[in-house]
């Protein structure tokens, strides 16, 4: 065996490792966005109580951009992060909201119920 075909077998021997290594890496992905979109993997304080002002700029929000991630969504909203993560929880278990994967990112969309709400709540606060 020549040196190149001693080279071209370790290099065709790390593509396949590294091949595995990508599939593995892409599965294990995968499983965590599944788990992040999962709402019974969500926790909320029992005592967590949404603030109207809160859920007014959220709906209001989402109605006039659509479905976001939820990074864009704060910023776009004026909220705090962790804030906005509760309320999106206390929303999705409300059945107002749902997180769906988009273009390999995790937004956050208004169900038919949501729409009704959003609706009804960015009405009253004007």
């Amino acid at each position: 065996m020549t040196n190149s075909s001693i080279i071209l077998t370790h290099m065709s021997m790390n593509i396949t490792q590294m091949s595995a290594s990508l599939n593995t890496f892409t599965h294990d992905k995968l499983v965590m966005i599944r788990k992040q979109t999962n709402i019974k993997n969500k926790k909320l304080a029992l005592d967590f109580k949404p603030s109207m002002t809160a859920l007014s700029r959220i709906m209001q929000t989402m109605i006039e951009n659509g479905s976001e991630c939820k990074t864009k969504l704060s910023l776009d909203a004026n909220l705090n992060y962790a804030r906005l993560v509760r309320h999106i929880v206390w929303l999705e278990k409300k059945g107002l909201v749902e997180s769906k994967v988009e273009d390999n990112k995790i937004n956050v969309v208004l169900t038919e119920n949501g729409k009704t709400f959003a609706s009804t709540i960015s009405g009253i606060s004007q």
